[in-house]
């Protein structure tokens, strides 16, 4: 009786993860940033009041690094707003800074920075790039371990 090898499966799983990945950040990602500029509508001016971190060890547990990400206050039809970031940069903004939010008139918590939107692009893509060579080469070995095996 032979037994059925779980790690024949491993090559297929991979590859249908990393394409789901790709999927994900070259197509819905954009079309996400596309429908919040779309619904981000107002200029506001917001300063930087305060910086949430985020603390990450590296595997050895010898390194440690700090993320960041702001905490703006602008406001809005009279009234003051603050609203968080929920992203996360290793770079540490300035508090005090004033910088231009693009802001949904509807729910001021949906917000973006739009000087930000081209790193944010750039880093989707060459992400979404690399998991779709992995997908696919994920595929071609899973392609040729089959058709050696079978």
């Amino acid at each position: 009786m032979t037994h059925f090898n779980f790690l024949f499966l491993l090559p297929p799983i991979l590859s249908l993860a990393f394409l789901c990945a790709a999927l994900i950040l070259l197509k819905i990602v954009p079309a996400r940033m596309k429908k919040n500029t779309a619904v981000c509508t107002v200029a506001v001016s917001a300063r930087i009041t305060d910086l949430m971190k985020s603390y990450f060890r590296s595997s050895s547990g010898k390194h440690r690094t700090c993320s960041y990400a702001p905490i703006y206050e602008f406001t809005f039809n009279g009234e003051k707003q603050s609203v968080a970031s929920v992203l996360y940069s290793s770079k540490k903004p300035t508090i005090g800074q004033e910088i231009t939010l693009m802001i949904d008139p509807n729910n001021v918590n949906h917000f973006y920075d739009p000087s930000s939107r081209p790193r944010t692009m750039l880093i989707v893509r060459v992400v979404g790039i690399v998991m779709l060579i992995l997908g696919i080469g994920a595929a071609v070995t899973c392609a040729l371990i089959y058709s050696a095996v079978l």
